[in-house]
């Protein structure tokens, strides 16, 4: 594993094929009781281009503002469907049990929805008695659906030696709504800003190759390798956000007066190459059991990520459509032709990112009666660069790079009291190593996301 394992590691062993050929499947369904008194929120995405027009014209097209659909900016409350689970596994072994097989397919559709409501007070000082200074309400809504596919072929050669390849496939997609509103302290407690909308499509997917390989050599010499390819993608097409605005609690909401209707396009790839090899060797000295591990691994990894914002107003007679329909308010984006080309060309958050990560290891376990010592150091190489649009038309594209070589001790004493109980102490040299977008200057719209310091 890698030396930033900071909370830890979970090492997942999958099963093999048994001797016994078996088919099985698995089904469920559930209703969330939430929803037999609240709406679930949700809108047509029917109409979501998965490309913006930037993407698919060049960065230089003026896009109009009747070329964008608005069926996905309105939201439609229904009722939730029941939730379902459904799986189905096997696996049988062939050739005098020398090949096995496994296999396992998976699909699940949910769905997810909350309400949260927060109010503050502080006194009046007239009356000395508590008051409303500040209210926040919410509600969100997500639809998931995900789909899995799993499959391991391995062949033993003889007792000593076996090869594994198995390679799985997830794909989930979401459709998610959130509503947002909070009542100012201004002018009495009475103005509403913002109401905000947000409608968003989440589509992810995660595919993974691996080949493996374990070699007993001899009692004592023992050599294990891996070789693994995996590739992820994720897009948020037309992330919509629309804000409303009200003064008082008996007028009717309108257009924000600025910018009330932003939308974004974004999506990012992975692509993951690695190898691990590490071999083992077991030797009995001075009347105790060694075991002296070491092993290298090497990684490589990409990344490309695409965004492009692009915001409305509203024409100057935006007081004259109380509480708007979303689908004829008029709209414009005329107030310069970067208006209308959206932000790609500056958008800190258009970057590549390479990170290749070396590393050995050696480590040595024995015991001496109840006494056991378990000591090693890592040394591990890390290159990461990055290039990223920014917000300067004098220097567009920003580059950085990081080196960093570390040696990782550690140390574990186990002893054992009885059966039952152990006595441990560990301590250990680790790194937290940045992910791409913590140091790059990008900061994700999205509700609950982050934004990077190139500083840290």
């Amino acid at each position: 594993v890698e030396g930033d394992a900071l909370g830890g590691s979970v090492n997942i062993k999958m099963k093999q094929a048994s001797d016994k050929a078996f088919f099985k499947v698995e089904g469920g369904s559930g209703y969330n009781l939430y929803y037999t008194n609240h709406d679930f929120l949700t809108f047509d995405n029917s109409t979501v281009a998965a490309k913006d027009f930037s993407a698919i014209h060049g960065p230089d097209y003026l896009a109009q503002e009747s070329e964008f659909p608005r069926k996905n900016l309105v939201v439609q409350p229904k009722q939730a469907i029941p939730d379902l689970d459904l799986n189905f596994s096997g696996g049988r072994r062939f050739f005098h049990n020398k090949l096995g097989l496994l296999f396992a397919v998976s699909t699940q559709t949910n769905s997810q929805a909350n309400t949260y409501d927060y109010t503050s007070y502080s006194p009046d000082p007239n009356t000395n008695k508590n008051v409303v200074d500040y209210w926040e309400h919410q509600v969100f809504s997500k639809r998931q659906k995900k789909y899995g596919g799993y499959i391991k072929l391995d062949y033993q050669f003889n007792a000593n030696n076996q090869i594994s390849l198995f390679s799985s496939l997830f794909q989930s997609n979401e459709l998610r709504v959130r509503e947002y509103s909070d009542r100012q302290a201004e002018n009495g407690g009475q103005n509403v800003r913002p109401i905000e909308t947000q409608t968003q499509s989440d589509i992810s997917g995660l595919s993974t190759t691996t080949l493996q390989g374990e070699h007993k050599i001899s009692d004592k010499l023992a050599v294990d390798w891996t070789i693994l390819y995996a590739n992820a993608n994720s897009s948020s097409p037309d992330f919509a956000s629309i804000v409303l605005s009200k003064l008082g609690n008996n007028s009717p909401a309108t257009l924000n007066y600025s910018r009330p209707v932003t939308r974004n396009w974004q999506w990012n790839k992975d692509e993951n190459e690695s190898a691990y090899l590490n071999i083992n060797y077991k030797p009995q000295l001075f009347d105790h059991q060694f075991d002296f591990k070491v092993g290298g691994m090497a990684r490589k990894k990409f990344r490309k990520n695409y965004a492009n914002e692009y915001f409305f107003d509203p024409t100057p007679d935006y007081a004259n459509y109380p509480n708007p329909d979303l689908l004829t308010v008029p709209l414009s984006n005329h107030q310069n032709d970067q208006q209308q080309k959206g932000n790609a060309k500056l958008n800190p958050g258009n970057y590549r990112a390479w990170e290749d990560v070396e590393a050995a290891y050696a480590m040595v376990t024995t015991s001496f009666g109840k006494f056991q010592i378990l000591t090693g150091a890592r040394a591990e190489f890390t290159y990461m660069t990055n290039q990223h649009n920014q917000n300067n038309l004098q220097v567009p594209v920003a580059s950085s790079t990081l080196r960093y070589f570390d040696i990782l001790p550690s140390l574990h004493l186990t002893y054992k009291i009885t059966d039952k109980q152990n006595l441990r102490f560990s301590v250990y040299q680790a790194i937290n190593r940045q992910g791409y977008t913590e140091i790059i200057p990008y900061s994700d719209p999205r509700a609950g996301a982050q934004s990077g310091n190139p500083n840290l």
